[in-house]
């Protein structure tokens, strides 16, 4: 019995030794570093040093400065067009002073007798006279140049094409032309289409009016230089005014005529030939796409 004791006494005394060596406080990290490793006993730690941490601040104001250029960008494009606007629409012409380039199309009804308030060709009343309603096309390029004052000076090539026409007579005699009248005026140029090649200096006068640009061309004589009136001088009386609503970019205009008017071409003669002038009405309608140098 005494023995039986004294095993449980011995057994226990063994447990609590293992219990106090287990509870032998564990070797630590000095401040600064971290644990990287322990063997079994927790006596023998490997430490490492801890890195600082990262500072933000040159970052964040990196991205304070961006974000700050940004919107200074920002708002200098919506002042630069607010100003752009307000020049528009008050008129200020200094928006479109400079050079422009343009190119267009134009086409062209002819009637020999003029026409009619509702811009009908007129018949002729002459049975000895028959009336001609033909049909040109032409294509236009040039450039103009607008001046601060309200003036401009425009240089223009107009390349025309000119096709059979129709003529009748009060008597009831009707045919088709074996060719079209001159390009601006005169007497039919035989042949089916005749080409030709008109160049003209045209002065005008120009201004803002609630957002449009208005244009009035002057009456300036050209002369065409190819097809069957070369020498030839022309120039066209009651040309509409040409109108185009400005938008925030002028850099690009589109023109076109204001109505549809009735307008006379006159071709005179060159002084190295017998004097001959031929007056032509006429109803075109124009459009121009103009691009800023």
């Amino acid at each position: 019995m005494g023995l039986r004791w004294l095993g449980v006494c011995l057994a226990s005394t063994v447990a609590l030794a293992a219990q106090s060596a287990l509870a032998q406080p564990v070797n630590g990290c000095p401040a600064g570093q971290a644990m990287q490793s322990s063997d079994a006993s927790g006596q023998n730690v490997t430490c490492v040093p801890i890195p600082p941490p990262v500072d933000l601040g040159p970052l964040q104001a990196a991205d304070a400065a961006l974000l700050g250029a940004i919107n200074d960008e920002t708002q200098a494009r919506k002042a630069a067009d607010n100003e752009l606007r307000a020049s528009i629409g008050g008129g200020a012409e200094t928006s479109i002073v400079g050079t422009y380039t343009f190119s267009g199309t134009q086409s062209c009804l002819n009637s020999t007798f003029g026409f009619n308030p509702n811009l009908t060709p007129i018949a002729s009343t002459d049975p000895m006279r028959a009336a001609v309603v033909s049909i040109s096309t032409a294509l236009a390029t040039g450039s103009r140049t607008f001046n601060a004052d309200g003036t401009g000076t425009a240089q223009q090539t107009t390349m025309s094409i000119n096709y059979p026409g129709a003529f009748y007579s009060s008597s009831g005699f009707a045919g088709v032309t074996t060719g079209g009248p001159s390009p601006a005026g005169g007497p039919a140029i035989p042949g089916g289409n005749v080409g030709t090649i008109f160049q003209e200096t045209i002065s005008f006068n120009w201004n803002i009016e609630d957002g449009r640009l208005i244009i009035q061309d002057a009456i300036s004589p050209g002369i065409f230089t190819s097809g069957g009136r070369i020498g030839w001088s022309a120039r066209v009386e009651g040309v509409p005014r040409s109108v185009g609503v400005l938008g925030k970019d002028v850099r690009v205009i589109s023109i076109t005529n204001e109505n549809v008017a009735v307008e006379t071409t006159v071709t005179t003669s060159p002084a190295t030939e017998p004097f001959q002038e031929f007056r032509t009405p006429r109803i075109c309608q124009r459009e121009r796409t103009l691009r800023k140098l």
